[in-house]
């Protein structure tokens, strides 16, 4: 093969594997939920959402719409700030199961609430309040 070939391929290859590389893998720049927040529903963009407040910047409750009586898992994702200011987004999680109507939990001291998920028995998505858009 001549260089150029080989250039070239290698070239598109590392195009490849940009391109298919998640959004999630990526750096991330999120913002602190607020006291009150919205989590769209993830069944449709015109279902009724769940609602969410955050107290004290820990304590996180999310309350589901009238008739979904469904057991729920409530997953509060959150980062930290490094000494130089910067957000340490991790795996680290709270997480609530078996929510029925409205629930929630506290994260740790130093933890930053940036996300609420609601899930659903079986693993699918059902409230974010990442918008609809984020029910991927």
């Amino acid at each position: 093969m001549s260089k150029i070939f080989r250039i070239a391929v290698a070239s598109v290859v590392m195009g490849g594997v940009a391109a298919l590389t998640p959004l999630s893998a990526q750096a991330k720049d999120a913002t602190e939920l607020g006291a009150s927040f919205t989590a769209a529903a993830c069944s449709s963009p015109t279902a009724t959402p769940a609602n969410g407040v955050i107290t004290d910047g820990r304590t996180f409750t999310v309350t589901m719409p009238a008739g979904d009586t469904a057991v729920h898992e409530v997953v509060a994702r959150v980062y930290t700030l490094n000494a130089d200011g910067s957000k340490n987004f991790s795996a680290r999680k709270t997480v609530v199961e078996n929510v029925v109507g409205s629930g929630g939990g506290t994260v740790l001291p130093g933890q930053h609430i940036w996300r609420v998920d609601v899930g659903n028995a079986d693993d699918t998505l059902a409230y974010t309040s990442d918008g609809f858009i984020g029910c991927d």
